[in-house]
């Protein structure tokens, strides 16, 4: 490697040309780097090393990841937490104007919560007198042209999700008694009935439910348990009725039949639902109609009871 002095260079240049354009290259760079330099100076001139500064900087982000450690994992987990902190301390250092404003709330949803339960109690009365007719209606149609059933709607003190409105049945199946609380004065039979009117008169105006009966029929025979079959075939044309039943006066007035058995297999209890085919269909009608021993009489009652 060859090293060569500026001024060795400059006095070179002056007799050859080419040396010439270099050397102003390298003044040009020579100046650039001074002025650099100067500018360099300059700065480092100006700035001050505060150790004081530096050590609270460094206690500063320490104490972040600290935080970090036991509130979240970013700033703003920390800045929410401190939110939520210092909430808390204020509704504990203003607590009489905390309670203050959330007894004005409280009142305020009561007021209007009672304009609401008022209107709610009104309309439940107006949908009382329509729905007692509809049911009225409904139980003269089961064998029950005697029966009366009202609903008794008082406004009480205790305001709750469903408003303050309290309910009352009141029913007597016999022609001049007076009426009582329904559970305390009808019998298996009669409640199997009610519960089959309420069901009518609610869903008149109401489709696509599933209705489910088991033994809606308990404690009735006869005569009765033609027109609760009628009744349930009357419903599931407007809705989907499922019934559970022994008998075979209402059994026959469905359109679909499934048989459930229950047996025991491997120590535990086991049920099972098969959906019968016509001839099973008169056969089990016949079975509900005279135990296991059908007959040809049997089969034909069956058949006669399916096709009213």
């Amino acid at each position: 490697m060859i090293f060569i002095k500026p001024e060795n260079l400059q006095s070179a240049a002056k007799h050859d040309t080419k040396l010439q354009a270099l050397n102003e290259r390298i003044m040009s760079a020579y100046y650039e780097l001074d002025d650099v330099k100067s500018e360099l100076d300059s700065h480092l001139h100006n700035i001050e090393y505060d150790e004081g500064r530096l050590n609270e900087i460094n206690y500063r982000l320490n104490s972040i990841k600290q935080m970090k450690k036991k509130y979240g994992d970013t700033i703003e987990d920390i800045l929410v937490h401190y939110k939520e902190v210092t909430t808390k301390l204020d509704v504990y250092d203003n607590k009489e104007e905390h309670i203050r404003k959330l007894n004005k709330e409280k009142q305020a949803l009561i007021d209007s919560l009672t304009v609401k339960a008022n209107k709610l109690h009104a309309f439940r009365i107006s949908i009382a007198k329509n729905l007692e007719s509809n049911i009225i209606k409904a139980l003269k149609e089961l064998c029950m042209p005697n029966a009366v059933f009202t609903f008794v709607v008082n406004q009480t003190k205790d305001l709750n999700e469903n408003g303050f409105s309290k309910v009352h049945i009141l029913f007597n199946a016999n022609k001049g008694e007076e009426p009582k609380p329904l559970s305390k004065i009808a019998s298996g039979g009669e409640l199997s009935r009610v519960l089959l009117s309420i069901k009518i008169a609610n869903n008149l105006k109401e489709k696509g439910k599933t209705i489910i009966f088991d033994e809606v029929d308990e404690g009735i025979g006869g005569e009765v348990g033609v027109h609760i079959g009628i009744k349930l075939s009357e419903l599931g044309s407007q809705t989907q009725v499922i019934a559970i039943s022994h008998l075979p006066q209402v059994a026959a007035k469905a359109n679909q039949h499934f048989f459930i058995e229950k047996f025991i297999e491997d120590e535990r209890t086991v049920s099972t639902v098969t959906m019968l085919s016509e001839s099973e269909r008169e056969s089990e009608i016949a079975r509900m109609i005279y135990g296991n021993e059908k007959s040809n009489t049997t089969l034909k009652q069956a058949r006669e009871m399916m096709g009213k």
